[in-house]
């Protein structure tokens, strides 16, 4: 009887693992096209708030305030907001970097070419409330916009898909998007 219900606990693992494996198959080409999209579509205000014009802010009138607090009305005027989105959009490893530097700044070993944080909280009083560095100069002048008619595939993986598409400038930019176990994510810069 042991032996029946071991030969049976096997059967029912293979066949679980089986359906587990088909489930994680490649997507077709058009599906591919479609998560490229829909995740550089997704990309764009985010690439607005960490590389573009930044959030919002409301000017305190103190000359010699450098973190501005953001209006009210931003969508992304809360820290944990932000931070959700962005790793709905981005790959864990990009997100973390794009957080990082923009909550953290970086710093380097001799003091020259340090980078304040764009943003920065004051948990205690404000509840994660962002506030915005009024000097800190954007990375692009423009964000990039793009023709999701150029998506051209170089490769499809049950892990990551690479792809080319031009902007609406026609600049060619190479796109990766990796499957993290909860959905596609954007694993490269698309500002």
């Amino acid at each position: 009887m042991k032996r029946i219900i071991k030969f049976a606990s096997v059967i029912m693992l293979i066949a679980i693992l089986a359906i587990s494996v088909i489930g994680c198959g490649k997507l077709s080409e058009n599906e591919a096209k479609k998560a490229i999209k829909d995740l550089i579509t997704d990309a764009y205000e985010l690439n607005e708030i960490y590389y573009g014009k930044g959030i919002v802010y409301k000017d305190s009138g103190n000359p010699n305030d450098l973190y501005m607090q953001a209006y009210e009305n931003e969508k992304y005027a809360l820290k944990n907001k932000l931070v959700e989105r962005t790793y709905e959009v981005f790959s864990e490893t990009y997100a973390e970097s794009l957080i990082g530097l923009a909550f953290g700044g970086a710093q380097s070993e001799i003091n020259q070419g340090s980078i304040q944080p764009r943003y920065m909280t004051l948990e205690d009083k404000y509840d994660g409330w962002i506030f915005v560095n009024t000097d800190y100069e954007p990375l692009v002048e423009k964000v990039a916009e793009y023709d999701f008619n150029t998506i051209n595939i170089i490769k499809i993986s049950r892990r990551f898909i690479e792809a080319t598409i031009k902007t609406t400038k026609n600049e060619e930019v190479k796109v990766t998007i990796v499957n993290e176990g909860n959905g596609w994510r954007l694993d490269s810069a698309t500002c």
